[in-house]
């Protein structure tokens, strides 16, 4: 398969997951009281636009960085999960710990963390293209 084609799906499933993990987002608000949003809200302020606009950005610049510096794209496809992952892994779990100390109900925590679990997805998918491509330059 062509490699354009499959950054187009890797984009695509990314952009899926993002949304889905977005719609759980929200369904899993209806499961709090005005209280525990309000509580919500006040600890996170701007913290979840923040990190979701900074995974965005990261994976934007990995396909940009791609098409521009191509002879050293078999690092950056590299060097980009290894930033994103742990990043985001470390965003979720500070997010997590957060949310406990909030003592909002478990059903809730469960949907967020298969919203964080979907949006894994996404990010796995959007690196494989350009990880497959960069291994198969440097054999």
């Amino acid at each position: 398969m062509n490699i354009i084609y499959e950054q187009y799906f890797a984009v695509a499933v990314f952009a899926v997951s993002f949304i889905v993990s977005r719609i759980i987002d929200d369904r899993s608000l209806k499961l709090l009281s005005i209280d525990e949003k309000a509580r919500l809200a006040t600890a996170f302020s701007k913290y979840r636009l923040f990190s979701s606009a900074l995974l965005i950005v990261v994976v934007i610049l990995l396909l940009a960085s791609e098409k521009i510096v191509s002879n050293s794209s078999a690092q950056i496809s590299f060097a980009y999960p290894l930033v994103v992952v742990p990043l985001s892994l470390l965003l979720t779990f500070f997010s997590y710990r957060k949310l406990a100390v909030l003592n909002l109900p478990k059903a809730y925590l469960k949907m967020y963390l298969l919203s964080s679990l979907i949006q894994y997805v996404g990010l796995v998918f959007i690196f494989i293209p350009n990880m497959a491509k960069s291994y198969n330059e440097m054999h």
